[in-house]
């Protein structure tokens, strides 16, 4: 069986695209185990309710 860097240096044209929350350790511990490069960033957006019957 090939490991995660056998498998990314047989494919060198191949990407794979990780998402994890900003705010998840979990999520940052797995990514710290396997061979990847971390790349960009995306703005959170939070959704909140408005009451649109008083926006004129």
């Amino acid at each position: 069986m090939l490991t995660n860097k056998q498998l990314i240096s047989e494919q060198r044209d191949y990407q794979i695209l990780l998402n994890a929350p900003a705010n998840s350790l979990s999520a940052k511990g797995d990514l710290q185990n396997i061979c990847c490069e971390f790349s960009f960033s995306e703005f959170q957006m939070k959704w909140s309710e408005t009451d649109f019957e008083h926006v004129k």
